[in-house]
Formats: structure tokens, C-alpha cells, sequence
């Protein structure tokens, strides 16, 4: 089992996009377990290269697609995901899981809006006593303005990502936030974003395929088993065994359709289910804060609801 990253770190995650969406929404098709002989599951994931000084990487990701070289372009990323790269620090979170024809795809082309950067300013660090530091932040509204010097990234994989009948793999994003954001002379960020972008083909037994920390809503229960609800009403199903270690002394016992949980676990390479590690029910009523650990910054609500 891996070590935990998280575990009693719950301030600083932002939910991998707008928002968990309502209970009402049903399991999108592209997430199910069952695939014909014809396709295969491809999950996507993301980290990032950290900057010290940047407290907040926020972006959106538009539209991820495969291509082999030939045929039409084939999303692999449902609707837009908002993603805090910064908050990763090095962690791996669950983007999406979708199913798409198999086959061999030789590029990836990541389509980005709307960065924003929040950092620590620390201006006359010379002087006595010091001058408190603030923390910044930039986007398309400030003076500078947070921009990107492209919106659209594609990236020649090493290894053709390879999709077989029946079974998951997947690819891993990381956003090199370090050679991403662009500093003057003095190192004061300019706000410009040319995006710095590494993907790679992983297999869910892969170190880089590991979930360090998914936050989802909680649908319904069985035994050993649960079904959250990510981004855009996807839903996951969840398998826990006497190995999963519970937070705070919880169990499948305490969950309701109400929580809101975080974990971390591995995918099944068939079935696309996770087999969770760690699990911590952070909320019980619908509602979740994420955000900083900073009187200067301020957290946001997400709701499960």
C-alpha cells in the first residue's frame, strides 16, 4: 500500500471541476463496467511539476481528444473539468473514465481557458521587522492579467496508448507549473502562461495511475461496496475490503446519501472500479470547503447537491 499524502491535509483540494453535480443525474454510459468487444476504458488523470512561490494553479480543461493519426478525433474528457494543478503538489487525482473504441492512439491534443494564479507576494523582505508577506492573485480581469500564450496543447505520446477490448488504461497528465508560468527578471510572475503539458500511456498497476485523492459524493452503499458521483454526475463504483484503512474511525456503516468523501485507491483493469486504500468522510450534510489555509484566501463551497 502506498503512503498516504493526504491523510489529515483535507484544506487546499478543489473538486477536479465545477462542482459535484445532483444525486437525480444517472451513471454516464461512458463510465460503465460492461463494453463490447469493440471498445475499452481509458481513465485520465493529473499532477503537477509545483512552483514554490504558487499557492493556486486553477485552469480549465476544455476538451481532451486521441488521435491515431487517421480517423476523427476522440474525446476522452467529458465537459470542462477545473483543475487547482497546484494544490497537487506532486499527487494524483481522478479526471475522467470513459469508453472509446479500441485501438492505438498516438497523440493527445489538451484544449485549456480561463487561468488563474494565486501566489505569495512578498514585498521589502529587507525591511525591519519584515513586511508581512500577501497573497496575489491573477486573472483575466487583473492588472496584469493571467493569459495563456496558447489554448491548445498537443503532445506526441512515447508510447502509443493502447486500447483493448475489455480492459482500462490510461493516461497521465502533468502540468509543469515551473516552466509554465512566466517570471520577470526580478522572479515576480508576469501572468503570462505558455502551458508546459507531459502525457503519458499508464496502466492501472502503474505508480503514476494511483489515485492519491478523489473527492465524490456518495450515491448508495452495498457490503463492501459504494457508488460516489464525480464531475459532471459520473458515477464510480468503490470497493472496500478489510485492507482499507477508514478515517476517524468510520466505516461503509456511516455513509449516507448525504456524504461527501475522499479517498484514495487503485483502478481494476477490467472493471474500471476503484479499490480504495484510504477513505475519509469529510462531510456528512451535502456541503464541502475547499480552499487554503489562509486568512487571506478565501475557501469555496461545493455541493454534492
Amino acid at each position: 500500500m502506498r503512503p498516504k499524502k493526504w491523510l489529515g491535509a483535507i484544506a487546499g483540494i478543489v473538486a477536479l471541476g465545477v462542482g459535484l453535480t445532483g444525486c437525480g443525474g444517472g451513471a454516464s454510459s461512458s463510465t460503465s463496467a460492461s463494453t463490447t468487444a469493440e471498445n475499452g476504458q481509458v481513465f485520465v488523470n493529473g499532477t503537477d511539476a509545483p512552483l514554490p512561490s504558487v499557492l493556486s494553479f486553477q485552469v480549465d480543461i476544455t476538451g481532451m481528444t486521441v488521435s491515431d493519426g487517421m480517423n476523427p478525433l476522440i474525446s476522452v474528457l467529458n465537459g470542462t473539468q477545473t483543475v487547482d494543478f497546484a494544490r497537487l503538489n506532486g499527487l494524483h487525482t481522478l479526471l475522467d473514465l470513459n469508453t472509446i473504441p479500441a485501438g492505438s492512439y498516438s497523440s493527445v491534443t489538451v484544449t485549456l481557458a480561463n487561468p488563474q494564479i494565486a501566489y505569495m507576494n512578498v514585498t521589502n523582505p529587507q525591511t525591519t521587522p519584515p513586511t508581512r508577506p500577501t497573497i496575489s492573485t491573477l486573472n483575466s480581469t487583473t492588472s496584469p492579467a493571467a493569459s495563456l500564450t496558447q489554448s491548445s496543447v498537443t503532445v506526441n505520446l512515447a508510447n502509443p496508448l493502447t486500447v483493448a477490448a475489455n480492459e482500462v488504461i490510461g493516461l497521465s497528465i502533468d502540468f509543469d507549473l515551473k516552466d509554465s508560468i512566466a517570471v520577470d527578471s526580478n522572479g515576480q510572475i508576469t501572468g503570462a502562461v505558455n502551458p508546459t503539458i507531459a502525457i503519458k500511456t499508464v496502466t492501472p498497476d502503474n505508480n503514476d495511475a494511483y489515485i492519491d485523492d478523489f473527492v465524490s459524493g456518495v450515491v448508495s452503499t452495498a457490503s463492501n461496496s459504494f457508488v460516489v458521483q464525480g464531475p459532471h454526475g459520473h458515477q464510480f463504483t468503490v470497493n472496500v475490503n478489510d485492507q482499507t484503512e477508514w478515517e476517524d474511525s468510520g466505516s461503509i456503516a456511516n455513509l449516507t446519501s448525504t456524504s461527501i468523501v475522499e479517498l484514495s485507491g487503485t483502478l481494476d483493469r477490467t472493471s474500471g472500479a476503484i479499490l480504495a486504500d484510504t477513505v475519509a468522510i469529510v462531510s456528512q450534510d451535502k456541503f464541502w470547503a475547499g480552499g487554503l489555509r489562509s486568512e487571506e484566501h478565501t475557501s469555496e463551497l461545493q455541493s454534492h447537491h
